[in-house]
């Protein structure tokens, strides 16, 4: 079983955002601090672990590559194909371009 669907199985159960507000970035410009779920990469991640794409708006995701505590997934409709790295650990999301090439045929 994949970390995505490992991820989701998890997600199911718990209240993430919880979770993400224990967790803070310091902006090292200013020095501001907030939680993890007010950062764009925490809004991304919660629209993501709904399984809706934040690009499309429809739903589903195909599991890419995975390593250490982050994995790539990517939009199922194939008219989107926005890819996204993901950290559930943390609880954040960033996207990382469109499907590459040789994934088409999935």
């Amino acid at each position: 079983m994949k970390l995505w669907d490992r991820f989701k199985e998890w997600y199911r159960d718990r209240e993430l955002s919880r979770q993400q507000d224990l967790l803070v970035m310091k902006d090292i410009r200013t020095g501001h601090v907030k939680p993890v779920s007010e950062t764009e990469g925490g809004k991304l991640f919660r629209t993501i672990a709904k399984g809706y794409c934040p690009t499309c708006g429809r739903p589903g995701f195909w599991s890419g590559p995975h390593g250490g505590i982050s994995q790539n997934i990517i939009c199922k409709n194939v008219a989107c194909n926005a890819a996204f790295n993901i950290t559930p650990m943390i609880g954040t999301a960033e996207p990382i371009g469109t499907r590459p090439e040789y994934n088409q045929e999935l």
